[in-house]
């Protein structure tokens, strides 16, 4: 397992590093106060951080047959998809670390860190559940006909989002999550986080089978 980690974890650390360099620069350079748009932009990142590390690892493998090969070693397929699925844990684990800090360096209100705080646990739990769901996809379709999904569904709401800037302005698209986390505990979307491990447990041991089914059919 130790193995397949260390091979699929440059894909995090190219893209991810790349990313939230991105969004130290974007924002810092942008804004001198905390403001809830940088948690709900910084969680789109977050998503890119996880999904596109496991699409290029997932063309790499097709690519080269790299499934086939590691069914004639000593290693259960299990493993194999344990280590992978478990990259975007970390992933996204990193990254909650890495805002909370970065927000730090902000000036803000503690109203509004307390938002900031929640927006990024409440999209967390989403990201590991859309992760898993990737996951799913892959296995069950082609990754290069899934990454064409991906490409023309983010050129679509990013068409959308355009539309919705120049009808009702930036901060409107962006009230919605905070009107969700505004008042209510963070210990509620610290739960969502374990809520949404579980579902991804569950989401892993379909992946297994579905795996196996294109394997061996």
């Amino acid at each position: 397992m130790i193995g397949i980690l260390k091979k699929n974890a440059g894909f995090y650390l190219m893209y991810g590093i790349f990313l939230l360099i991105m969004s130290v620069v974007m924002w810092y350079s942008a804004m001198d106060r905390l403001r809830t748009p940088i948690a709900v932009i910084n969680s789109f990142f977050m998503f890119f951080i996880v999904v596109i590390p496991a699409l290029s690892a997932e063309a790499l493998e097709e690519k080269h047959r790299g499934y086939p090969f590691l069914a004639t070693l000593p290693l259960k397929l299990e493993t194999v998809i344990r280590a992978k699925m478990t990259l975007p844990v970390m992933a996204v684990t990193v990254t909650v670390i890495f805002n909370l800090v970065f927000f730090q360096f902000f000036e803000s209100s503690p109203s509004v860190l307390a938002d900031c705080v929640k927006i990024i646990l409440l999209n967390a739990s989403i990201v590991i559940m859309l992760a898993g769901t990737v996951f799913l996809l892959m296995y069950r379709y082609n990754v290069r006909m899934l990454m064409m999904f991906l490409v023309f569904a983010g050129v679509f709401f990013n068409f959308l989002g355009l539309i919705a800037v120049r009808t009702s302005g930036i901060g409107n698209i962006f009230e919605w999550p905070e009107m969700v986390v505004a008042g209510k505990p963070t210990w509620i979307f610290i739960v969502m986080i374990f809520v949404g491990l579980g579902v991804y447990h569950l989401i892993f041991r379909r992946a297994i089978r579905l795996k196996e089914e294109r394997l061996f059919d």
